[in-house]
């Protein structure tokens, strides 16, 4: 497992830390690696997402909302390996979905 301070910043991680991930997980460490890397670019392009959001005047960012350009392109970004194991286009759907709802039960939480 990894804590929000180490999500919100990969580069920090020593090869020793994504080693004990690795382990914990029972992957290869360099599986941990490309999973970063998945991580980061998702993240990345979730956060253009909202920000062409923000411009078009849509709250959040919603999977079923965003363009099928941009969907697109973020399973393009993709290794087909991971996006295989998340159930495809899906799956990610599915994915995203779960994330909205923490999300807005996360922000009901702060009020």
């Amino acid at each position: 497992s990894m804590t929000n301070a180490e999500l919100d910043d990969t580069k920090g991680l020593s090869q020793t830390r994504v080693m004990r991930i690795a382990q914990g997980s029972g992957h290869h460490p360099l599986e941990v690696v490309e999973l970063l890397d998945q991580f980061k670019l998702m993240a990345t392009t979730m956060q253009r997402t909202m920000k062409k959001n923000k411009k078009m005047g849509k709250a959040g960012a919603d999977l079923h909302n965003m363009d099928a350009a941009t969907v697109a392109q973020m399973m393009h970004k993709m290794n087909p390996q991971m996006l295989a194991h998340l159930g495809g286009q899906a799956g990610l759907e599915s994915m995203m979905a779960e994330m909205e709802k923490e999300e807005k039960k996360l922000k009901a939480n702060k009020k």
